[in-house]
């Protein structure tokens, strides 16, 4: 990778198990190290190997402040590259075996950390569309944020997403800390949130409500074109249609539809 500098990204296993890059605070520094003690190590014999494990061997530091201070270290290294302007990406394999982090860190765990430490402020626009767009997790939010290491605001807030919300609202849950409005714009820039008009569903609603006093065929309330899958045509719909998504007055309407749809898939599957 180039940009103003350059730097090294490793990578084994799917993992990322290391970060090269000038002008970052060494591992030693972020374990607050006994400099005398430090010292002597030093002075019985050269470095073999990682130099966490390095550590661990000479009882420097446990191993479980060593994996603490790595991961915290790749957090920033990642946060310092996301600063990084128009940063160019080159892919190349390496031959030397590559070390294995015993509680390797989960990728997004590193980018959600790396772009707490990047962000600093959320620009005023993003602020404004922020809070005043609904929004709800997107399939991908839906598979890793429950993996990701959150602030136990960010955990309520991702909670309240499952269904679609207004900004302001979900923003609420984290007492409109400044935080809270990072890690919203935060995942909305990976894509972990997309934003719901407020209108979908109930337009959803309303046409397969006409559609059925019109007497449509089971297809056109499925919306299928010709030899479409009834029932995944179903499941799509029900993702808009269900009483769960709508307020009390609309869910006996809500309902019908559902039941409706149902019975056009069985009768399209025979």
């Amino acid at each position: 990778m180039s940009g103003p500098a350059r730097a090294r990204v490793l990578f084994h296993a799917g993992r990322v198990v290391a970060i090269e890059m000038p002008d970052d605070r060494p591992l030693g520094e972020l374990l607050q190290l006994d400099p005398a003690a430090h010292g002597e190590a030093l002075g019985r014999g050269r470095v073999h190997g990682p130099v966490g494990a390095w550590l661990v061997r000479e009882g420097l530091a446990s191993e479980g402040d060593v994996l603490a201070a790595l991961r915290r270290q790749l957090r920033v290294r990642v946060g310092a590259l996301l600063r990084w302007p128009d940063a160019r990406l080159r892919f190349a394999p390496v031959a030397a075996p590559l070390p294995t982090l015993h509680e390797p860190v989960p990728v997004i765990d590193l980018v959600l950390g790396g772009l707490r430490d990047a962000l600093g402020s959320v620009p005023a626009a993003a602020s404004r569309r922020l809070r005043t767009q609904r929004w709800g997790l997107s399939p991908l939010g839906e598979a890793l944020l429950p993996k990701a290491a959150l602030w136990p605001e960010e955990r309520a807030m991702a909670g309240v997403l499952e269904r679609p919300l207004g900004g302001d609202s979900v923003l609420s849950i984290g007492a409109h800390r400044p935080r809270a409005l990072r890690a919203l714009y935060a995942w909305h820039l990976l894509g972990l949130v997309t934003c719901r008009r407020a209108g979908t569903r109930h337009g959803v609603l309303l046409r397969k409500r006409h559609q059925l006093r019109h007497a449509a065929s089971p297809a056109d309330l499925l919306e299928l074109r010709e030899h479409g899958d009834a029932r995944r045509g179903l499941r799509r719909l029900l993702r808009d249609v269900h009483p769960d998504r709508f307020e009390p007055s609309l869910q006996t309407t809500s309902g019908e539809v559902v039941q409706a749809l149902m019975r056009a898939e069985r009768k399209l599957r025979g």
